[in-house]
């Protein structure tokens, strides 16, 4: 857990619990913020989760946000 976040893998994918903090942001704020986490996640292990599907959840289980590998894009979810 860092600040809030609560990460886990999930099979070949990684599912990020975000606090409700964060859901209030800017969606520009959002996409910096989740992008960071990837970029984390991404470096964790020497490079091993690269490429990895990583998901966003807010503390009520909802999707709030996925992380594309293809095209480097944080998609915030409606």
């Amino acid at each position: 857990e860092l600040d809030g976040f609560s990460m886990k893998p999930s099979g070949n994918q990684f599912k990020v619990t975000v606090p409700r903090s964060t859901t209030a942001l800017s969606d520009n704020e959002q996409k910096s913020l989740y992008k960071s986490v990837v970029d984390l996640i991404y470096s964790y292990d020497n490079g091993t989760n690269q490429g990895s599907y990583v998901e966003f959840d807010g503390d009520d289980g909802m999707s709030v946000a996925h992380y594309s590998y293809i095209g480097d894009k944080i998609k915030l979810d409606n």
